[in-house]
């Protein structure tokens, strides 16, 4: 059955104003003649009527290069969010247990994450409400300076795919004040207290947290992220490698990383914000979890609110950068089947990548 008029003209509400007709579109030519009713008006008439025409005509050809030129202005921003999503094979530095936010440009090289034992205070944050066209993430991180340390929380928050807007707020030598403004800050955007996200619940209308995997971080120095190698190290010799060539191609071929993240994003998924060496199987195992649901909507026929909030909460667990599109309903059994074979192969990345960077430190060549 088809979803009820509100919640379709709901899902249906055009991504920018681009995309609504303008007035003009349906806009009558004037009547120039009314209220001319003398004998000799006739020509006057005729001649005002023309006039009118060719201002109609006018107004109808700059409202259409307004509109192309709308268009085309949405078609390169488009086009921009398309690139920066092109640029999968992305090196970020880490030092310590989680990367600097790539867009926090005063503090690459200069900060770290800080971290004490195993608290990590570093946050991502996603959101997706089919209903209103909400896809936006959040990411909250709270920086050390590696020379004077000084400290400094970093947040960043958008729509998805895009860069958004950002404030780096500096706290000196107090720790207690970053502190305060990092957890203040999470507790705002999702109602779950920082010291309790052990046993993080997702509120209605609020953010829900991407878990990252940090275990690939030693804290010895910095690290390129899936590659396993340690600034400052000397260049290592990998020795020969003693399978057969073919196979040696077929293994290059299957452990290719960069075919793998171009997979995934022609999938649409948004590697900046689940970083591909960082993915946790837990995040993928919820995602699971929220496809299921899916799958009983449709089993149960039931197009309306329950699947909305079922489509939310995959799309907020496993983020997707769809431009300014509205992130779709997912409505028949092939749809979903799509959304498996994601998470699938999410999955095998995780296992690649994890092996890739574990084997980098072996004394025999990565295919052996």
């Amino acid at each position: 059955p088809p979803l009820s008029l509100s919640l379709t003209d709901a899902l249906e509400t055009p991504d920018t104003l681009s995309d609504c007709p303008s007035a003009s579109d349906g806009v009558c030519e004037p009547e120039s003649v009314l209220g001319e009713e003398e004998a000799g008006a006739g020509k006057r008439s005729r001649t005002s009527s023309r006039r009118g025409k060719r201002a109609t005509a006018g107004q109808k050809s700059e409202t259409e290069e307004g509109r192309k030129e709308t268009e085309a202005r949405r078609r390169e921003a488009e086009a921009g969010s398309s690139g920066e999503s092109r640029d999968v094979v992305k090196t970020v530095i880490v030092r310590g247990k989680a990367a600097v936010d790539t867009e926090c440009k005063a503090q690459i090289g200069k900060a770290h994450v800080y971290s004490a034992g195993s608290e990590v205070f570093d946050a991502v944050l996603n959101q997706t409400n089919l209903q209103f066209n909400n896809n936006k993430f959040y990411i909250i991180q709270l920086l050390q300076e590696n020379s004077a340390g000084c400290f400094s929380v970093w947040m960043r928050w958008g729509r998805v795919g895009k860069v958004g807007q950002s404030s780096l707020v500096p706290c000196g030598n107090d720790l207690n004040k970053a502190k305060s403004i990092f957890e203040k800050k999470f507790l705002d955007k999702t109602k779950n207290e920082w010291s309790e996200r052990g046993n993080f619940e997702k509120v209605e209308g609020k953010y829900d947290m991407v878990k990252l995997d940090y275990s690939l971080g030693d804290g010895k120095g910095d690290e390129e992220q899936g590659r396993g190698k340690v600034a400052g190290d000397q260049e290592r010799v990998t020795p020969d490698c003693r399978l057969d060539r073919r196979v040696q191609e077929l293994l290059q071929l299957i452990c290719d990383l960069q075919a793998m993240e171009e997979t995934v994003l022609e999938m649409k998924y948004d590697i900046k914000k689940a970083p591909l060496g960082k993915l946790t199987g837990e995040q993928v195992k919820m995602g699971y979890v929220s496809l299921k649901r899916i799958e009983d909507c449709l089993n149960r026929k039931a197009t309306g609110r329950q699947l909305v909030e079922a489509c939310n909460e995959f799309y907020t667990r496993i983020p997707h950068d769809f431009g300014l599109k509205t992130p779709p309903l997912i409505r028949t059994k092939k749809e979903l089947q799509e959304k498996v074979t994601l998470l699938e192969a999410l999955s095998d990345i995780e296992i690649a990548i994890k092996l890739v960077t574990r084997v980098s430190d072996t004394e025999e060549h990565p295919l052996d």
